[in-house]
């Protein structure tokens, strides 16, 4: 922004107004969708959580588009295979074996 020779120069204090509005816009969505979260019986916030929140909350309308587009390309997405290192067999598994 400070490029733009129409805006000027940025005060501190703009910045840090701004960094706090974006914190407590953060906030205000985490918790809607947390609470969507544990309406499913979840403790993890899953983009339909997110999907949810912002459909049901007239502040988030904004980003309606962002969600639902960002939504409709992971539909797209081929999840990968788990890669998840296998755990070392115990003394015991071994004994059965």
């Amino acid at each position: 922004m400070q490029e733009d020779e129409d805006v000027g120069h940025i005060a501190e204090a703009s910045c840090v107004a701004a960094s706090m509005c974006a914190e407590l816009l953060v906030r205000d969505l985490l918790a809607a969708s947390a609470s969507d979260a544990a309406a499913r019986g979840s403790t993890v916030i899953a983009l339909g959580d997110l999907q949810a929140a912002v459909a049901r909350t007239e502040l988030f309308d904004f980003l309606r588009e962002t969600v639902n587009a960002v939504a409709a390309q992971s539909d797209a997405e081929v999840p990968a295979p788990s890669r998840r290192a296998k755990k070392p067999a115990t003394a015991q598994a071994r004994a059965d074996r």
